[in-house]
């Protein structure tokens, strides 16, 4: 579940619940898939109302149309965390909070035929690309790749600070106050006669 980067958004389902019921949030799910069912199949009740809410308004996106549009109005996207990473790219680039609930957890299988001969290494591959860490970097570079055009539009702006007379109120302060101790120390000089100095010999 994505939302815009907006403040405060809801953390959970139960706090999206309650912004959908008030009219300050839609929930969207992607057509076809079961994700309606499994928020009407819950056994709490607030993700029943939300489900219920989606399917009478029939909230839903398709995975063909332009993704960033959808984030226009304050909205809720039920997406996994890779499909959103594919579709928006990364932070700093995208505006998106990610929630704190999770709806699922889906496990990705390959089929093999029964008695495939090199099915221990191929599990040990397998394993070892994704402890490795090489599909998070091919996901994560085909993400770059995809958002490249973007993140080279965005234009970075050096905020320019003027200095103000309150900016520099108190070094003027401590330099005025510096040159009357200096004179006062001057005349002091000047004005006590020598017989006063303790160092007069």
């Amino acid at each position: 579940m994505t939302m815009p980067g907006k403040v405060p958004v809801p953390r959970t389902f139960e706090e999206l619940s309650n912004a959908v019921l008030n009219g300050k949030y839609k929930c969207l799910t992607a057509r076809g898939a079961n994700d309606r069912d499994k928020i009407l199949e819950s056994v709490n009740e607030y993700m029943v109302k939300l489900g219920e809410m989606i399917v009478k308004n029939n909230w839903e996106y398709s995975y063909g149309e332009q993704f960033a549009d959808l984030l226009d109005e304050p909205v809720a996207i039920i997406i996994s965390k890779n499909v959103k990473k594919l579709f928006l790219g990364s932070p700093p680039y995208v505006s998106v909070k990610e929630s704190d609930d999770y709806l699922g957890v889906w496990h990705v299988a390959i089929n093999l035929r029964k008695g495939l001969c090199c099915r221990e290494r191929l599990n040990d591959v397998l394993y070892g690309i994704v402890s490795g860490g090489l599909y998070d970097k091919w996901i994560n570079d085909f993400t770059f790749r995809d958002t490249l055009r973007k993140r080279l539009e965005v234009k970075h702006e050096e905020q320019e600070s003027q200095l103000t007379l309150q900016d520099l109120k108190m070094a003027f302060f401590v330099l005025f106050f510096g040159h009357a101790l200096a004179l006062m120390a001057f005349l002091a000089e000047l004005l006590i006669p020598k017989r006063f100095d303790i160092f007069y010999s």
